[in-house]
């Protein structure tokens, strides 16, 4: 699978149901999907944006969600890295 992280959400699990959680781990999906067919601009973006988004909710509400969420764009960044 190239290398690329691929995170499955746990169904049950009541904080990856939240907003933030939906729409960081789909915006990190959409990269990787960008970066295996190798539209690195669209990929690197959404990361970009992923992160931006969690820094600032961090400062206003760090909780293990947070840390999860980034920690899984961190890598993908590194993903986005390694193969660009």
């Amino acid at each position: 699978m190239d290398g690329i992280y691929n995170y499955t959400t746990d169904p049950n699990d009541e904080e990856e149901k939240s907003p933030l959680a939906e729409l960081i781990l789909e915006s990190n999906k959409i990269a990787m999907d960008h970066l295996r067919n190798e539209n690195f601009g669209a990929a690197l973006d959404l990361l970009r944006k992923a992160e931006s988004i969690l820094l600032r909710e961090y400062q206003m509400n760090p909780n293990e969600t947070c840390y999860r969420l980034i920690g899984i764009t961190l890598n993908n960044l590194g993903c986005y890295y390694k193969r660009t």
